[in-house]
């Protein structure tokens, strides 16, 4: 994989952006987070739970704090490879094992008193997911231009043994919470056309068999993707998200849900997209678009032409409700507004009573989306605002003088297909 994108550098117009024109878009109901840090152009990396990376280079290893500041040098390799594949945090964040294309070299590196061990060769290797905590699964190719490989190896022995053989070149990999493997699978015509790229599932029965696996034995997961350079699933809801960076044309990360149906857009892009990393712990909600606040991404956005890579972070937002008019303190209209929700779309209202009401929401999964409200009980008054071009709408009534301090509103989000997506914020009258 690696060497085919080298290889089509001179053919990717997307990857040879304008500075001035290129740029990264967050879809509806995202927002961009934080301060984009810069990364070496070919550095892999992978990052700790407090937002510090290890980053190899080829020749060494380092840590560095979030804005990229050097903290420690881990292992240094002599002489130095030229292609890094990837680096993978165990789950103590002890350990990193690193991967190196040029000779096939996987390594295990110490990161409390730093050092290298050499653990397996796996040629052209190019992606990793833990399995177990001493088995990984490992995505490579046998040789150039001849398929590819998912080869399982285990770190105390070295023994690498082979799961799966697909033809195209390697791909990601993403395991779910139950165990199945997702697999990035490539046409084997590296400029095949648009929709050419699908993701394929094989089970954790299928995995824990021990025998090797074909391209035929895998379920097909979703297809008509545009490529795919990286995958990850949300730890909240499970859904896959995935980046697809083609060599040509526009970039995008996309989320698919727990189907294989493609539900929304993340981020679009002139630039080339890739490592994705979920972050949870800052509050409830998953990774969708018009969430609270819970799960974050961070993906690394590379700017071929101007020779700049960055990690850049995007998290959901949620649309927020509020309350206004002569109607709040006494009798007369009150209006519900929402803001920041889907754009000329519409709206579910929905009210309740504040003995109904708590301030910890609960959450509902609908199936497609969770959805989080403190209402107890509430009531759907058939009536569907209109929002404009900005994701702003409104609803007035009438307060007759006894409903302050009795009623709690809220709105339930729909996108521009009508689909109900999310839930805002609940401003109490």
């Amino acid at each position: 994989m690696r060497l085919f994108a080298l290889l089509a550098l001179a053919a990717s117009p997307c990857l040879f952006a304008s500075p001035a024109l290129a740029q990264d878009l967050p879809a509806l109901g995202f927002a961009a987070t934080g301060t984009p840090r810069a990364v070496g152009l070919f550095d892999t990396y992978d990052s700790l739970a407090s937002g510090e990376r290890i980053e190899f280079d080829g020749t060494t290893v380092e840590r560095v704090a979030e804005d990229g500041t050097w903290l420690a040098t881990l292992a240094t390799f002599n002489p130095a490879f030229s292609f890094p594949s990837f680096v993978l945090l165990d789950a103590s964040e002890a350990t990193a094992l690193v991967g190196e294309s040029d000779f096939g070299g996987l390594y295990r590196v110490d990161l409390v008193g730093g050092g290298a061990t050499f653990v397996a060769d796996v040629d052209l290797n190019y992606d990793a997911v833990f399995e177990d905590a001493d088995h990984v699964l490992v995505s490579a190719s046998p040789c150039f231009n001849c398929g590819s490989t998912i080869e399982r190896v285990q770190l105390s022995t070295g023994q690498v043994t082979n799961v799966a053989t697909l033809s195209g070149a390697s791909g990601p990999l993403a395991l779910s919470a139950t165990g199945d493997l997702y697999y990035g699978l490539q046409p084997v015509n590296i400029f095949a056309p648009p929709g050419s790229w699908s993701v394929i599932r094989y089970t954790a029965a299928q995995l824990q068999l021990g025998l090797p696996l074909l391209e035929a034995d895998a379920a097909l997961f979703a297809g008509g993707l545009d490529s795919s350079a990286s995958m990850v699933f949300d730890p909240v809801y499970g859904h896959l998200i995935v980046a697809e960076s083609p060599f040509s044309g526009p970039t995008r990360i996309v989320a698919f849900d727990r189907n294989g149906q493609r539900y929304s857009d993340v981020v679009t892009s002139t630039l080339s997209l890739s490592k994705l990393e979920l972050r949870t712990g800052l509050g409830y909600g998953s990774f969708q678009a018009y969430q609270p606040a819970g799960v974050e991404l961070a993906y690394r956005s590379t700017d071929w032409g101007a020779g700049t890579s960055v990690v850049r972070r995007v998290q959901p937002v949620r649309p927020i409700g509020s309350l206004s008019g002569p109607g709040v303190s006494g009798p007369g209209p009150v209006t519900f507004t929402v803001t920041g929700a889907a754009p000329n779309s519409t709206f579910l209202f929905i009210i309740g009573r504040q003995t109904a009401y708590t301030p910890i929401e609960y959450t509902i999964d609908t199936g497609t989306y969770l959805f989080h409200s403190g209402l107890t009980v509430f009531r759907r008054p058939g009536v569907n605002p209109p929002t404009d071009a900005s994701g702003t709408g409104s609803h007035t009534f009438e307060n007759n003088g006894t409903l302050q301090g009795t009623r709690v509103m809220q709105a339930v989000i729909r996108n521009a297909q009508g689909v109900l997506v999310g839930t805002s914020t609940t401003p109490l009258l």
